[in-house]
């Protein structure tokens, strides 16, 4: 990450460096194929082939683009997840869930 000081004192930050190296990490060492290969048959969603246009930070996936890795993930947790989720579709525009439940584990 490259830090920029401006003469009003101000700072920017320039994450370009930053995202080829996790790129790097994410496609050329295989890092979700080890995390698949660690984990229990449906239980980790991969994501590899994915690409996503950032946002003007960098770092951040686009509205868009996090839409589309959303829906990709709804997808597989309630047709290949090894425990699928029954998921409803939300109404266009809607921006928020209206509720949620969390769920806790039994001890």
């Amino acid at each position: 990450m490259t830090r920029i000081k401006h003469i009003d004192g101000s700072w920017t930050f320039d994450y370009a460096v930053f995202d080829r190296y996790v790129e790097f990490m994410m496609n050329d060492v295989g890092i979700n194929r080890l995390i698949a290969s660690k984990t229990k048959p449906g239980s980790f969603f991969m994501s590899d082939g994915m690409h996503f246009d950032r946002a003007k930070d960098g770092a951040h996936p686009t509205r868009r683009s996090a839409e589309l890795w959303m829906d990709s993930v709804a997808r597989w947790i309630t047709l290949h997840s090894a425990h699928p989720i029954k998921l409803d579709k939300p109404a266009p525009g809607t921006a928020r869930a209206t509720s949620v439940t969390v769920l806790q584990p039994k001890k």
